[in-house]
């Protein structure tokens, strides 16, 4: 019998990108309007690591200079692509309760006391049995964990939720449910684009929510199955990130210069792109919700086709408008309709081989490095 859930996952602690030169990548995410985390908190591993938050979201870079992951990033990026998700670690009260609950679940590595670039904390690491592009870590901060020293009003709260690209959705629902998440979303029909389809779930435990996407290709491979033949296997595609007035910061961001994917196809394709062009409007549980996806934050070679770049990672942003409740069968987490809008986003931009970053003036970036 599996140990009972004793720990409550309150939310995302930190994500950690693995990047070939963190001083290119803080510049990008600083034009996003990341600020960087005081230098003075850096932790051993200052070389080749850096810190940085965006409201809630706080994001750690590491680079193949990293004192303590050099050989390991070379590894991972050499294997998964330029700004994949290296790690991400989820935040508890009690690190020593949630050990001991998921010790009895899945191989974990021994309980331990670190400094990080985002201060103290007893921390440990999950071994899953499955092969895995992405690791998890759990966390009890033991000193408070930085702030922007200037904190804008369009700046997220925090992450909603991940979403990530498996081969099979079978065995590793069955992992999850099997560290004690519960299933919030099952599609009632098929997530279908017009050349190509896919299957997913969504499940919760406390703050920890991931959205598992498998591909189903028809006419044209599906996206989900290039993106984790690009990737890996259980490779984070997006995180979403939320945030209080959607509508004001795309204004703040669009005014920067952050490309978004388009919601629908334009008549009028040398018009400038405007809000109705990139948000998405749903519901769930909670209410009516405003959602919608920047472009990826970088690409990696394509390994069948070499003038070709795979999209990788790229960032979700959304607005609940009322506070989320605990979904029942009949109001789920997340809502058909929504999930479909971006499946068709990210297929309509494959179909048109888009090359697009995050940034229009990203072209000189050496992709060369991540292939």
């Amino acid at each position: 019998m599996s140990a009972p859930l004793t720990y409550h996952p309150l939310g995302i602690d930190s994500v950690t990108f693995a990047c070939q030169e963190v001083g290119f990548w803080q510049r990008t995410l600083a034009r996003l309007g990341f600020q960087a985390v005081d230098p003075a908190r850096r932790g051993a591993d200052g070389q080749g690591t850096a810190a940085m938050t965006y409201g809630g979201l706080r994001v750690l870079l590491v680079d193949p200079t990293s004192t303590e992951h050099g050989p390991e990033v070379r590894r991972f990026l050499a294997e998964h692509g330029d700004m994949q998700l290296f790690s991400a670690t989820i935040l508890v009260t009690d690190a020593a309760k949630a050990w001991q609950e998921l010790a009895g679940r899945v191989r974990c590595t021994p309980l331990k006391t670190i400094l990080d670039p985002l201060g103290r904390a007893r921390t440990f690491r999950l071994a899953l049995p499955l092969q895995s592009t992405v690791s998890w870590g759990l966390a009890e901060r033991l000193d408070g964990r930085p702030i922007a020293t200037t904190p804008a009003p369009w700046q997220c709260r925090g992450v909603d939720h991940f979403a990530i690209a498996v081969r099979d959705l079978a065995p590793w629902r069955e992992l999850y449910q099997g560290l004690g998440f519960e299933t919030i979303y099952v599609p009632k029909k098929e997530i279908l684009g017009e050349y190509s389809a896919m299957k997913t779930v969504a499940l919760q435990r406390g703050g920890w929510v991931v959205a598992l996407v498998e591909g189903v290709s028809r006419e044209r491979p599906s996206q989900v199955s290039t993106y984790v033949g690009a990737h890996g296997d259980h490779a984070v595609q997006h995180i979403a990130i939320r945030f209080d007035d959607l509508r004001a910061t795309l204004a703040e961001l669009m005014g920067r210069g952050v490309q978004f994917r388009l919601r629908r196809v334009r008549q009028v394709s040398s018009a400038p792109i405007v809000v109705e062009d990139i948000m998405h409007e749903g519901k769930d549980h909670s209410g009516p919700l405003l959602q919608c996806f920047t472009k990826p934050l970088a690409r990696r070679r394509s390994q069948i086709d070499p003038t070709a770049y795979q999209a990788g990672f790229f960032f979700e942003l959304i607005q609940r408008m009322a506070l989320p409740a605990k979904a029942t069968a009949e109001e789920q987490a997340f809502h058909d309709p929504t999930v479909i809008g971006l499946y068709r986003s990210i297929e309509h931009e494959e179909v048109e081989q888009d090359s697009g970053l995050v940034f229009a003036d990203m072209e000189g970036y050496p992709f060369t490095k991540a292939a």
